[in-house]
């Protein structure tokens, strides 16, 4: 009777473990679509679509990298700097993401003026060790626009490795 009542609770341990398993798998899949869905709405400029589907997304699969992303661009979509804003800093938290971040933050400071800002997120980009093209050009654009050639021209030669006036 023992043994009878050890498998009985060894097979209703696995079938609740089965159960939980298939409803995770069931709700990554439903995230997964919502997700799709959402960069679609963005990609064909429905805002309230996409905030929707983000909203959904959040709540099926949490604040992944892709959730995140999805929320940035659904905010640039509307235009809402503040939403922008909150976005863009979850993404700095993450290695992976925190280049995105640093242009959307980048760019949207020299949009509203802020060029020390803009300034300040693209020098960081630039320092990351897979500097990206568009950091560097936003530095110079922006140091040259301020008249600090020097400043343009150091950062030319850190990134050349030599000195051009040589």
């Amino acid at each position: 009777i023992i043994v009878f009542l050890l498998r009985m609770v060894s097979a209703l341990n696995r079938t609740v473990k089965a159960f939980a398993t298939a409803k995770r798998e069931r709700r990554m899949q439903r995230g997964l679509v919502v997700l799709g869905d959402g960069f679609a709405a963005v990609q064909a400029g429905q805002q309230a679509s996409a905030n929707r589907l983000t909203k959904d997304s959040y709540k099926l699969l949490g604040d992944s990298s892709a959730v995140l992303v999805l929320k940035l661009v659904s905010a640039k979509l509307g235009n809402d700097s503040l939403e922008i804003q909150t976005a863009a800093k979850a993404l700095l938290g993450r290695p992976q993401t925190e280049l995105a971040a640093l242009r959307t933050l980048a760019i949207r400071a020299q949009a509203d003026g802020d060029n020390v800002g803009a300034l300040r997120h693209a020098e960081k980009a630039l320092a990351s060790k897979d500097a990206p093209d568009w950091a560097l050009k936003m530095v110079l654009d922006i140091r040259i626009s301020m008249g600090l050639w020097t400043d343009a021209i150091a950062v030319l030669d850190t990134k050349l490795g030599k000195t051009i006036f040589e």
